[in-house]
């Protein structure tokens, strides 16, 4: 006991000790009954040998702040991603702190092994896009992981799910899809079909459910097999475009969970020889520059991506700073008209 040190103990010292992630100790000292008998024991002789008392989590990680935060996304290569990190990594700095970005490349296993990799790396928060923060269907275990890490080091997330209570910043696109709905409708379109990701990921079936609502209220026809699934690339367009076009009859427009699908039922437009807007009108969501390189130019829901990771940084420095008043917070979106959808009226 002689050998104890001096110093301050965090649970970061523990975990390093009992060779475990900091996650694993959060789970012991809550009671968590999701950690193995053997792994219990060692942790608690090593918080018996540092003296260590759960109440001193919040003391030991008050002191030696890092200033750096943790952003895991799973594809920084997909320009949603890649601008809102883009941005949030501005404002951080802004704020002092430096933000250090991960790939889970959509791999829960991955996302979980990043999420301990920053805390043993003493992150002040995490910022977590994407991944099981965005679908309502993998298992209960990694939601709780979040709201445990959550005890250590505040996590905020990108997209509303009732399964995690976490502070959470969002898109509200619901009053852009009445909007860009009722474009559509001003273009002397009556029927709209869906490019969107599948039902169980969670951005995927708000908008499916709001562009059908749009639909129903401004009186657009949009039938069950004009609805199709898909991944969120520019290949996924591609596939989804060719499912389509293999129906009896085609919509007058298709809407796409995203910029990137846009682009892929844009090129098999083109590389069909569909005019676009003449034959169908195509819209995309997110604002990515992709829109304005493609030609024509494609209609967007435009995320204000400087306000939405401003409010996402500010939301986790409260939480650190332990002044965080609101759980969620909104960040609005806007219709930007452009070529794909504008036809020449007579």
């Amino acid at each position: 006991m002689g050998n104890r040190p001096k110093k301050n103990v965090t649970i970061y010292d523990i975990a390093k000790a009992a060779n475990v992630s900091p996650a694993t100790v959060s789970r012991v000292l809550t009671g968590n009954a999701r950690v193995s008998e053997e792994k219990k024991k060692l942790i608690m002789e090593q918080i018996e040998m540092y003296d260590f008392k759960p109440n001193a989590l919040a003391r030991g990680l008050s002191v030696n702040k890092s200033f750096t935060i943790g952003f895991i996304v799973p594809d920084i290569k997909n320009q949603y991603f890649s601008t809102v990190y883009y941005e949030f990594e501005k404002y951080a700095l802004k704020n002092n702190y430096t933000a250090l970005v991960a790939n889970s490349q959509s791999n829960y296993e991955r996302e979980s092994q990043l999420l301990n990799m920053f805390l043993e790396k003493r992150v002040d928060g995490i910022v977590l896009m994407g991944g099981r923060v965005d679908t309502n269907s993998c298992d209960k275990k990694y939601y709780e992981e979040i709201e445990e890490i959550n005890k250590i080091a505040p996590v905020v997330i990108t997209s509303k799910n009732e399964n995690i209570k976490v502070p959470t910043v969002y898109l509200d696109e619901e009053q852009s899809i009445y909007d860009l709905v009722s474009h559509l409708k001003s273009q002397n379109c009556s029927s709209v079909g869906l490019l969107c990701g599948y039902d169980d990921i969670n951005v995927s079936f708000i908008r499916r459910k709001q562009f059908r609502e749009a639909c129903k209220f401004y009186g657009l026809e949009m039938r069950p097999e004009w609805i199709v699934d898909g991944d969120f690339s520019i290949e996924g367009g591609i596939k989804a475009m060719t499912k389509l076009s293999q129906c009896l009859k085609v919509p007058d427009a298709v809407c796409c969970i995203n910029d990137m699908v846009a682009a892929g039922a844009l090129n098999y437009a083109h590389t069909n020889n569909i005019d676009v807007p003449g034959d169908i009108l195509i819209t995309g969501i997110d604002g990515s520059y992709i829109c304005e390189a493609a030609y024509p130019q494609i209609t967007t829901i435009q995320v204000e991506y400087e306000s939405f990771a401003r409010k996402v940084c500010q939301m986790l420095i409260d939480s650190i700073n332990q002044t965080c008043s609101k759980t969620e917070v909104p960040s609005k979106t806007k219709v930007i008209v452009r070529g794909s959808t504008r036809r020449i009226l007579k």
